[in-house]
C-alpha cells in the first residue's frame, strides 16, 4: 500500500468518527450518498495537495543544492512561493513559475545593452566633436590674426594715404577704402604690362655690346704694369737727391713712413708707385675720367643718382647704374672717337665742329697726365728722354676706355696704408 492510499484511509476514518451520529441518526440512503461523494472529494483534494507540497519541497531542495543559482533565481523563489494551507504552519511552500517575469527581464537586459551601446556612441561622437571645435577655434585664430595684419599694413596704411578713416562695422564702410584700392591695383597691373612692354622694345633698339674677356683685360692690365715698371728701373737719379722731398706725399705712399722706402732698391718702388699713384688720380678715378674736365659734370650726375655708398665713392652696381654708365660712356665716345682717346689722334668725323669742346677736353687731359708723371721724374732723374711716359699714357686710357664701356663694373682699387691683404 503506497503513502497516497494510508492517507486516504485515514482521512476516511477520520470522516466518520466526526459524522457517524449523524448517520446513525439519518437512515436516508439520499443522505448517505452525498456524506460519502463530500468526503470522497476531501480526501481527493487533500491527496493533490499533499502531492504537490512534496513536488514543492523537492524542488526548494534542488535550489538549495545547486551552486550555480542565480541570486534572481532565489529572489523570485522566495516572493512567488505559495502556502498550502494556512491552517497547518508546517506545510511547505509550492513555487509557481512566471514566466512572464523571465521575458520581461530578457526584455530590460536587452534595453540596457543597446542603451550602452547607444551611450558608446554618443561619448564617440562628442569625442569628434571635441576635437573638431580645437581645430575650428585655431583655424579661427589664424584667421584673425591674417585678418589682423591685413587691416593694419594694408588697408588702414591705404586709408589714410587717400584720407579716408578706415571702418569696418558695415559693408558700405568697408568699401570706401576697398573700392579705391581694388582700382589702383588694377590700374597699378595695367602699368606694369605697360613697363615690361616698353623695356622689351627699348631692348630690341639697344645694340648689342660685344663684352671683352677677363683675360683681356688681365693682359691688358699687366702690360701697363710692365712698362711703368720699366720706367721706374730705366730712370737714372741724380747724385745726393732726396726723392721724398721731391715727390712730397701722394695717394699710395700718403701715411708710409719714410725709413720703408730707404735703399736703392726700394726706391725703384717708390718712383713706381708714384707713376701708379698719378693715373690712379688722373685716369682711372672714375670711369669718365678720360673725357678730362667735362668727366667731372657726368661723374657728379652719376653719384647724384646712384649714390656713392662703393669703393672710392662710386655707386654700388646695379641693374639700373651700369646700363646707365655704359650707356653713357658709348654715346660720349661717339661723339669724339676711340683714337682721340687711346692715342691723341684726332680723325675727322663730319662734325668736327660740333663736338670740338669735348675733343679739345680729351686731349688736355691726355697732355695734363703726361705733363704730371714728366714733372715729377724730372725733378729725379738726370736722363732727359721720358719718352716712354707717353707709352705709358697711351696704355693707361686704352685700358680705361674698354672698362668704361663695359656692362659690368670693373674697377682698380687699393688698400690703404695698414689694411691688412694677401699676396
Amino acid at each position: 500500500m503506497t503513502d497516497e492510499e494510508k492517507n486516504k484511509g485515514l482521512l476516511r476514518g477520520l470522516v466518520d468518527f466526526v459524522t457517524g451520529g449523524a448517520a446513525k441518526e439519518s437512515h436516508s440512503e439520499d443522505g448517505s450518498q452525498a456524506v460519502n461523494a463530500d468526503i470522497n472529494s476531501k480526501v481527493d483534494m487533500h491527496s493533490r495537495e499533499d502531492t504537490a507540497a512534496r513536488r514543492s519541497r523537492r524542488s526548494q531542495d534542488d535550489i538549495r543544492e545547486s551552486t550555480s543559482t542565480s541570486r534572481e533565481e532565489r529572489h523570485h523563489s522566495r516572493h512567488h512561493s505559495l502556502y498550502v494551507s494556512k491552517s497547518d504552519k508546517y506545510m511547505p511552500r509550492i513555487s509557481k513559475p512566471l514566466p512572464e517575469y523571465e521575458d520581461q527581464s530578457m526584455l530590460v537586459l536587452e534595453k540596457y545593452h543597446d542603451l550602452k551601446d547607444e551611450c558608446r556612441r554618443l561619448r564617440q561622437d562628442n569625442e569628434g566633436l571635441r576635437k573638431e571645435k580645437l581645430h575650428l577655434t585655431a583655424y579661427n585664430d589664424l584667421a584673425q590674426s591674417r585678418y589682423k595684419y591685413i587691416v593694419d599694413n594694408v588697408l588702414k596704411r591705404y586709408a589714410k594715404h587717400i584720407g579716408t578713416p578706415y571702418k569696418d562695422y558695415n559693408a558700405e564702410l568697408l568699401n570706401t577704402v576697398l573700392c579705391p584700392l581694388i582700382e589702383d591695383a588694377l590700374q597699378a597691373s595695367m602699368l606694369r604690362d605697360q613697363v615690361t612692354s616698353l623695356q622689351g622694345e627699348m631692348l630690341a633698339r639697344v645694340e648689342k655690346v660685344q663684352a671683352v674677356a677677363d683675360e683681356h683685360f688681365v693682359k691688358s692690365f699687366r702690360i701697363l704694369a710692365s712698362e711703368i715698371k720699366s720706367l721706374s728701373r730705366l730712370l737714372r737719379l741724380r747724385n745726393h737727391i732726396n726723392i721724398f722731398e721731391a715727390f712730397g706725399s701722394f695717394l699710395l705712399v700718403d701715411g708710409v713712413r719714410t725709413e720703408h722706402w730707404i735703399g736703392r732698391g726700394k726706391t725703384k718702388y717708390f718712383i713706381e708707385a708714384y707713376i701708379w699713384s698719378t693715373l690712379l688720380t688722373m685716369v682711372f678715378s672714375n670711369p669718365f675720367a678720360i673725357l678730362g674736365k667735362p668727366s667731372e659734370q657726368v661723374q657728379r650726375l652719376w653719384i647724384s643718382m646712384f649714390g656713392m655708398a662703393h669703393q672710392h665713392d662710386w655707386p654700388v652696381p646695379t641693374a639700373s647704374s651700369e646700363p646707365w654708365r655704359s650707356m653713357t660712356m658709348k654715346h660720349l665716345v661717339g661723339m669724339v672717337g676711340r683714337d682721340v682717346i687711346t692715342t691723341g689722334k684726332v680723325a675727322d668725323t663730319g662734325h668736327k665742329d660740333m663736338y670740338a669742346d669735348l675733343e679739345a677736353a680729351v686731349l688736355q687731359g691726355r697732355a695734363d697726365t703726361v705733363e704730371a708723371i714728366e714733372s715729377g721724374l724730372a725733378q729725379v732723374s738726370a736722363n732727359g728722354d721720358l719718352s716712354a711716359i707717353r707709352s705709358v699714357v697711351d696704355k693707361a686710357f686704352g685700358l680705361a676706355l674698354q672698362m668704361s664701356l663695359q656692362p659690368c663694373r670693373i674697377q682698380i682699387t687699393f688698400p690703404s696704408p695698414g689694411d691688412r691683404y694677401s699676396h
